[in-house]
């Protein structure tokens, strides 16, 4: 793979349509990551905080360093309960993490409207459920982690027992039922690289379509998979050379997580979405989408 390829890429230029690929929506496919743990990814899946310094920065540690090893399709939900007591101390204690945090919600509240629902998935510890609520939205607040949602419902006691935010955990049925009884939403948010663990995103987004309003959209904060300073990494180009041709960058950490191109993240949104904007979530406006750790994309639910 040349640079010039990559960096073409990066600046979103989209590779041709690929021939359709049908997977069964109803599958339980949400998280399916791998068991393994290695350097090849020192950059952390939900918190992604950024290698700008020499020493690679890992994802917070469960008690004995390493994942919990279990059945491939709850390796994320017992990593994350390991890890959420001290969560989000690993992830806001970086300034530009707030940032995109603040960036992010205001732009999922702005789509939402005035009270609109919305569907926080992969919600973590509540933090943004929070801000929503606090701003006069309904939410549908779904982690796979139980006990990352444990933390939420001490986070938003007042707004669970006003019902302005509506707890769910396990597996994405759970969400399902709690969407089939709050209705559709307006908006679904998915911050900090939620859709980062999922391998195959066209099921998944099939679903979440199916309980989103006509015109809703879905906005996502991705990892960039050509962010500048990992790219200069020798991990992120073996990764890369591994990964070429499969839609995106593969790396296994203490979870895996899949870097998906833009191009993907379009093919895999048809028919049910468009995609309508993808920027940077942060850097410098002369180099753009590369100077940015994480991307935002938005799409759009077509009627």
């Amino acid at each position: 793979m040349s640079a010039l390829v990559l960096v073409r890429t990066a600046l979103c230029v989209m590779p041709p349509e690929s021939p359709a690929v049908h997977t069964d929506p109803t599958a339980e496919l949400a998280l399916r990551t791998a068991t393994s743990r290695s350097e090849d990814d020192p950059v952390a899946p939900f918190c992604a905080l950024p290698t700008s310094s020499p020493t690679p920065v890992l994802m917070p540690q469960a008690p004995n360093g390493r994942p919990p090893h279990d059945l491939p399709e709850d390796v994320t939900a017992r990593f994350y309960d390991a890890v959420a007591a001290r969560y989000d101390a690993q992830v806001d204690r970086r300034t530009d993490n707030l940032q995109v945090r603040l960036s992010f919600c205001e732009r999922v509240a702005s789509i939402a409207g005035p009270g609109g629902l919305i569907l926080d998935f992969g919600c973590g510890t509540g933090i943004d459920a929070a801000w929503y609520a606090a701003r006069g939205h309904r939410v549908v607040a779904y982690d796979i982690s139980p006990a990352m949602v444990d933390v939420l419902r001490e986070r938003c006691k007042s707004e669970i027992e006003s019902g302005r935010v509506t707890p769910t955990a396990g597996p994405l049925a759970a969400m399902t039922n709690a969407l089939e009884e709050a209705g559709q939403v307006a908006a679904i948010a998915a911050n900090f690289a939620v859709l980062n663990h999922v391998r195959e995103l066209k099921p998944l987004l099939q679903i979440l379509a199916s309980h989103l309003a006509s015109g809703g959209a879905l906005v996502a904060c991705v990892l960039n998979p050509f962010y500048r300073r990992d790219m200069l990494q020798a991990w992120w180009w073996r990764n890369a050379l591994r990964s070429f041709g499969k839609g995106a960058i593969q790396m296994s950490s203490n979870v895996t997580t899949y870097r998906h191109f833009v191009g993907a993240m379009r093919r895999a949104a048809g028919p049910e979405f468009v995609l309508e904007d993808v920027c940077a979530a942060g850097g410098s406006k002369l180099l753009g989408t590369l100077d940015s750790n994480f991307l935002f994309v938005v799409l759009r639910r077509l009627s």
